[in-house]
This record gives structure tokens, sequence and C-alpha cells, in this order.
């Protein structure tokens, strides 16, 4: 079900019945992602400038949170 509707649709997320769980491990702080293979370029992308601006935002904060302490 996941593979046709991610295909039609785009990105699917699933959290599983108890028994695919059961059988197949997943545990409960896990989920299915499915993507359709000619969105992953893009997805790719936004990933870099999300990780980038994540950085910047990290570097940004640590200094500040300097600048605040030495006051």
């Amino acid at each position: 079900m996941a593979l046709s509707t991610s295909l039609q649709h785009g990105t699917v997320t699933i959290l599983g019945c108890i028994g695919n769980r059961t059988y197949t491990g997943l545990g409960e702080d896990e989920m299915y992602v499915v993507l359709r293979a000619k969105d992953l370029p893009s997805i790719a992308e936004a990933l870099a400038v999300i990780g980038g601006a994540n950085a910047a935002l990290r570097d940004y904060a640590r200094g500040r949170r300097e600048q605040l302490s030495a006051q």
C-alpha cells in the first residue's frame, strides 16, 4: 500500500501496526518513510540547505551563549 500511495502522492510516512512491528522488530521509536525515486534529488538538495542553516544557527547560538555568560 505504501509503495502505490507514494507513487501517486509523494512521500508517505507509516507508523506500522502492531503485527508489522512484532514481525519486523520495528521499535516504538521508529517508523517507515517511503519516497519516490524521482523526488530524491530535490529532497537531498533541501536537506543540504536545512543542514547548512542548522550549522549556521548552531554556531551563532554557541557564540551568543558565550557572550551572554560573559556579561
